[in-house]
């Protein structure tokens, strides 16, 4: 992911990526039908291999760029020196998705707070 890869402070980059999955599923001009990979994990992956390989695939990448990310936000200084790159990266993914799918009934304020909390984890 573009955001992660770029300059500045980590939680700012990581900030953009969650408030972009909170624009995008509070956007009032659009139906709330949420992420398809998102989608896919819920109603299928698990009893069909080919869509959790799929989903996997996607779900790793995104674990990857997170986890890259903070590695390079480690080695700078920007988080602590006892914090897991990995398991950070995990965490994030976990919140990200649980914004997709809060995001068919959650309204933007509660979505926010759900960012700020997990912004304050690293």
């Amino acid at each position: 992911m573009t955001v992660l890869e770029g300059d500045g402070p980590v939680r700012d980059r990581i900030r953009q990526v969650l408030m972009t999955v909170v624009d995008e599923e509070t956007d009032g001009e659009q139906e709330r039908r949420g992420c398809l990979a998102v989608n896919a994990a819920v109603e299928l992956a698990g009893q069909d291999p080919e869509v959790t390989a799929l989903v996997r695939r996607v779900f790793n990448r995104m674990e990857d760029a997170f986890s890259e990310a903070l590695e390079r936000a480690g080695r700078d200084g920007e988080i602590g020196a006892d914090h897991d790159p990995r398991a950070l990266a995990r965490y994030l993914l976990n919140s990200m998705y649980g914004l997709r799918v809060l995001g068919k009934t959650a309204d933007r304020a509660a979505m926010t707070d759900i960012v700020d909390l997990t912004l304050r984890a690293l």
